[in-house]
């Protein structure tokens, strides 16, 4: 069989399992987990709340099977939650993230940045989840 996997082609000669990141597929949540802190911030600054949902839906060609797939994930701290549901499918997997950011006010405190610093750690772990196939 052969595999292509964005830069990746090769000959398959055996039922070894093929890592398939989910994490490529996100959008926004990645985005916004990926900004930068300013860890010297010692002033409020302006904050805004937004909601993000992001819907996976991975159809697995005939003849692949899915071996293991990422666990669900919860966490919430201070204006910050975010969830990932990941449920197989008769075909593959569907996956459903939602990260919401409810800021009380039109601001942030330094305290504020600690809370994003802890839940952007999930997050970016979740994106980094996998799905093996055989």
């Amino acid at each position: 069989r052969h595999t292509r996997f964005r830069n990746v082609t090769g000959v398959q000669t055996c039922a070894l399992p093929i890592s398939l990141p989910v994490g490529l597929a996100a959008g926004r949540i990645r985005d916004t987990a990926r900004q930068p802190l300013h860890r010297s911030r010692q002033k409020p600054r302006t904050c805004m709340s937004h909601r993000h949902v992001e819907w996976i839906d991975l159809a697995l060609p005939a003849g692949l099977a899915m071996t293991a797939m990422p666990e669900d994930v919860s966490v919430a701290k201070g204006p910050f939650s975010y969830s990932a549901r990941y449920e197989r499918t008769a075909t593959g997997l569907k996956a459903r993230r939602e990260l919401i950011i409810n800021h009380p006010r039109r601001y942030c405190l330094p305290e504020t940045d600690r809370a994003w610093q802890d839940v952007s750690q999930v997050i970016k772990r979740d994106l980094r989840a996998q799905v093996f196939l055989r």
